[in-house]
């Protein structure tokens, strides 16, 4: 890993929002894949669906979670059953009482806008971390705006290829079998600045519940 240099999130730098949980993330970045596959607007979901735009808007950002209610009409809105809806976030495991999660097992959640492919690889048996793995495409990133997250550590793992990382006020490049971690009140944002693919191994610790 070298660190290459520090830098400042510019000043007019906009942050999307810490989000509720990262299943609710996942869920939001379902939401608007489909949404967007369909050529339609927040506005018109949203008006199908019978809820605000503004609450829309935060679901797609994994701000807030949706009741089923909810999601039952926006899935209705979208032409999808909330069972194919919901199928990217829940993670079944076979005979294995949830201890395990077999490969076939995996979730995936395609991201075209930002050329990412992100399985959820989490045994549902884990209750202090979530672990992730992503394929990003040649010029796939987290996008221009920095970002913050709920509570909690992130770390990683380079498993193959290169990643440009920026938090708070650093910026590095990372190879294969590099790891980092940081805090997840720290801004940040990444991308692949490469023609070959990178896969990443995320663990994030969940947020303390009462």
């Amino acid at each position: 890993m070298k660190i290459m240099d520090t830098v400042t999130p510019p000043s007019g730098a906009r942050f999307t929002g810490k989000i509720a949980s990262f299943v609710d993330f996942w869920l939001g970045q379902q939401l608007r894949a489909i949404r967007r596959e369909q050529n339609l607007s927040l506005e018109q979901v949203a008006r199908k669906a019978d809820v605000s735009i503004g609450s829309l808007s935060q679901i797609e950002r994994g701000m807030t979670s949706p009741t089923v209610n909810m999601l039952n009409r926006i899935s209705g809105a979208l032409n999808i059953s909330l069972g194919e809806l919901l199928s990217n976030t829940e993670c079944t495991d076979e005979q294995t009482d949830g201890w395990v999660a077999r490969a076939a097992s995996h979730k995936q959640v395609v991201m075209k806008d930002k050329k990412i492919i992100k399985k959820i690889i989490t045994p549902s048996r884990c209750r202090s971390v979530d672990m992730y793995q992503a394929i990003i495409q040649p010029g796939g990133s987290s996008g221009d705006e920095w970002i913050t997250t709920s509570s909690g550590e992130i770390s990683g793992l380079v498993i193959y290829g290169q990643l440009q990382l920026w938090f708070d006020k650093r910026y590095v490049k990372l190879e294969q079998n590099d790891t980092f971690c940081y805090t997840s009140d720290m801004p940040r944002k990444w991308n692949n600045p490469t023609d070959q693919d990178t896969c990443v191994l995320w663990v994030i610790t969940k947020p303390e519940r009462d």
